[in-house]
């Protein structure tokens, strides 16, 4: 497991080579994938306490500098340009956890031209998969007190963080840390939140092993808009998922959601203060049977008997998503 930065930290001044403040740090993302793009993503991220990673040794010999924090963390199934986003994020939030007051300045260097240019804000996040990223990233950045700047390097400059994210994608992690849903056998529930409509799956018929509710990330948007994104609250580990559909957890709301839903019953309003927030769900909400205020209601949460999962019961941005093409869920923090 990677080590935290206070952890290098302290481990270099034991070694006497580091010193009280940091002014500056440089961090460095990349973002990969297995297996074909999509595939299953990992990220990898490198931070430095200089704006340079190479400094002059005592025989003026130009050395590499030992970073701060470096670290890999394996995603779900991704294309190249999420798992790069999700590289930015996890080294973000790595720096805001163990830094949570400092005040340094950040030079953020990446390989892809398209996160660095989107997150300078000279070209237009257009797509509808990466716009809760660059919001979630966004909110991540205005916590950062002082100066943040961008910079596209070529490739070879990114040995390290590519390194980092190809291990990431290719290697397992501990188990026992996902979360893990099965899809519903009984059918889909109709939903709406502030009179917008949507599409509620559940884990009747399955074992529900975890007992999160979840929110496809553009439905938050869509539905609170970007400043809900931007307050997402670190969900913690970063864990190995299993199986041919995977998904990575952006993080927990920071404000419970009250929403309705229409079980076999009659239709309930549920509160749910500990939401969690998905990249892409295969439908607007996963609501699991072993919830709490699920249980309270007392209601039963499948539909007719014989209904299956189709895709064309939900929107048509949902209707390619490749959950309808397998029989299980996995889902990875992030």
């Amino acid at each position: 497991m990677s080590k935290t930065i206070i952890e290098w930290r302290k481990a270099r001044e034991e070694e006497g080579m580091c010193s009280g403040s940091i002014n500056h740090i440089l961090l460095k993302f990349d973002g990969s994938t297995s297996g074909g793009n999509p595939g299953t993503g990992g990220c990898g991220v490198v931070c430095y306490d200089n704006e340079d990673e190479f400094m002059v040794d005592e025989s003026s010999c130009v050395v590499p500098r030992k970073p701060i924090f470096e670290g890999s963390r394996h995603l779900g199934r991704v294309s190249s340009n999420v798992a790069e986003y999700y590289g930015v994020i996890f080294g973000l939030r790595s720096l805001l956890q163990d830094y949570p007051i400092l005040v340094f300045d950040l030079t953020i260097r990446g390989d892809s031209e398209l996160i660095i240019r989107q997150l300078m804000g000279t070209y237009k996040v257009e797509s509808s998969c990466l716009l809760p990223l660059y919001h979630v990233t966004m909110g991540l950045i205005k916590q950062i007190v002082g100066r943040v700047t961008f910079e596209h390097i070529p490739r070879e400059q990114n040995r390290r963080a590519d390194q980092l994210a190809k291990h990431g994608a290719t290697t397992r992690a501990p188990l026992g840390h996902s979360l893990v849903f099965y899809p519903s056998l009984m059918g889909l529930l109709e939903g709406s939140i502030n009179g917008r409509r949507v599409v509620v799956g559940n884990d009747a018929g399955s074992a529900a092993l975890t007992p999160e509710v979840l929110f496809d990330a553009t439905t938050i948007l869509e539905t609170f808009g970007s400043s809900a994104l931007e307050k997402l609250k670190n969900p913690g580990k970063t864990t190995k998922v299993q199986g041919k559909v995977d998904f990575t957890v952006l993080g927990i709301l920071s404000f419970p959601v009250t929403f309705t839903v229409t079980f076999a019953n009659g239709p309930v309003q549920l509160t749910i203060p500990d939401v969690v927030v998905v990249d892409f769900l295969p439908y607007d909400v996963q609501l699991s049977v072993d919830h709490p205020q699920v249980k309270d209601t007392g209601y039963s949460i499948s539909s007719a008997d014989g209904m299956k999962f189709k895709s064309s019961s939900v929107p048509r941005r949902f209707q390619d998503h490749p959950y309808w093409n397998d029989r299980s869920i996995f889902v990875a923090f992030m």
